[in-house]
């Protein structure tokens, strides 16, 4: 990791509870979408909460032999100029067929579509 984001990093560990039993683990660093506006775009959905949840496509992780996310997995989420802004968690992932996604769902993605 770059030193902003084992900044961002230390400066978020250091924001938790001291009572904790370990000490998290960053899971991953990643961008959403696939471009610069689009990445600050989601960004500030997700700091807004107003987007929250995403999806991947599962032939994505298989391709490139990446292991799925899992539940407690701490990730930071970078903005288009690959700044760390956000550190969130994944509290579940499900694994099914795109015409099974739940209107619920796509509105907590948060992007209107």
């Amino acid at each position: 990791m770059e030193s902003a984001v084992l900044e961002f990093w230390r400066d978020y560990l250091e924001s938790l509870p001291q009572d904790l039993n370990q000490q998290p683990k960053a899971a991953g660093v990643f961008k959403f979408g696939d471009s610069k506006k689009l990445a600050d775009e989601l960004a500030a959905l997700v700091r807004q909460g107003i987007k929250t949840a995403t999806c991947s496509a599962l032939m994505g992780y298989e391709k490139d032999k990446t292991p799925l996310p899992q539940k407690g997995d701490l990730s930071i989420v970078l903005d288009g100029s690959g700044n760390p802004v956000l550190a969130i968690e994944t509290v579940s992932v499900v694994i099914l067929p795109f015409n099974e996604v739940s209107e619920q769902f796509a509105f907590e993605e948060g992007e209107g579509d």
